[in-house]
């Protein structure tokens, strides 16, 4: 993951404001169910929101809504 985040943030600069927070939010979610599939947890789409959201807080970008996060999982 952190690798990933390291990319992202070298994109930051070259992309508005809204557009990076979709891009890494879609990283993220794309990274968790990943690994929801791996260990084959029942993780529904509120706690998939809920952890993509707290990621996006630690790095301090917006939250994206339940609705954004529903064509991933």
């Amino acid at each position: 993951m952190s690798e990933i985040m390291v990319h992202l943030k070298a994109l930051e600069d070259s992309l508005d404001e809204q557009t990076y927070r979709f891009v890494v939010a879609e990283a993220v979610a794309k990274y968790y169910i990943m690994l929801i599939r791996k260990t084959q947890k029942k993780v529904d789409r509120y706690q998939l929101l809920e952890r993509v959201n707290l990621k996006l807080k630690a790095l301090g970008i917006q939250s994206v809504s339940y609705g954004y996060l529903r064509k991933w999982y």
